[in-house]
């Protein structure tokens, strides 16, 4: 099936939206990564701001990326997440 064009643009300005928003979290956290209640105030917006398979994503790159700065936290909103 061929999508017309206008549904083909539709498509990738969402996915670029989609996209976007996953980034604006990581740039967020990594910001607030020097405060210990903000980090946990902007993961939890963060979960609630983006969809299933974006919180996937973002789960593994706060894992990989600021796993040392509050295990705890991480731990806590991470991995209590409903699968």
């Amino acid at each position: 099936m061929l999508y017309s064009q206008t549904e083909t643009h539709f498509f990738v300005i969402k996915l670029l939206i989609i996209m976007a928003m996953l980034e604006y979290s990581k740039t967020v956290l990594e910001k607030v990564s020097f405060n210990r209640e903000l980090f946990r105030k902007e993961l939890e917006k963060s979960r609630k701001m983006l969809k299933e398979d974006e919180i996937e994503i973002l789960h593994k790159w706060v894992r990989t990326s600021l796993a040392d700065k509050y295990p705890d936290i991480i731990s806590e909103i991470v991995d209590t997440y409903p699968a």
